[in-house]
């Protein structure tokens, strides 16, 4: 969560979204969706990018491909939650991966929802809402 003040003097809360996906256009496309939805977003193209910026920069929610270079999404879910980094973070899984295997997978690792690639925004934005609000 980001706190600031609008010009106004009024407190105004963004929640923060971190996105992890090896796709740079695709990564670019979710940040700028969700950024004009109100949301403070920064995103990894490998688990690895993202540890550093989880450490100083909890989100309130986490989007995440299971197909990454290096190290699986799983892997690096399993690693946070070692760590007790993302205990209570929500986690929705993006793929293009066979949806039954898929979201078998999203279960094993206690992720909340999955998204199909392509990504339909609207559908995008109703479950940020949902698991944010």
């Amino acid at each position: 969560m980001f706190v600031f003040n609008d010009e106004g003097g009024n407190k105004i809360v963004k929640k923060k979204i971190a996105i992890i996906e090896d796709d740079r256009n695709l990564l670019q496309l979710l940040k700028t969706v969700l950024k004009e939805e109100g949301y403070e977003v920064y995103g990894a193209t490998t688990g690895i990018d993202l540890v550093n910026q989880l450490v100083n920069n909890k989100p309130d929610l986490i989007l995440l491909d299971l197909m990454l270079p290096l190290v699986p999404g799983e892997k690096v879910i399993n690693a946070f939650l070692q760590k007790d980094l993302l205990t209570d973070v929500p986690v929705i899984i993006i793929s293009g991966k066979e949806e039954k295997e898929t979201k078998k997978a999203a279960k094993e690792i206690g992720a909340v929802a999955y998204l199909k690639k392509p990504i339909n925004n609207k559908e995008l934005i109703e479950l940020v809402k949902k698991y944010t609000e």
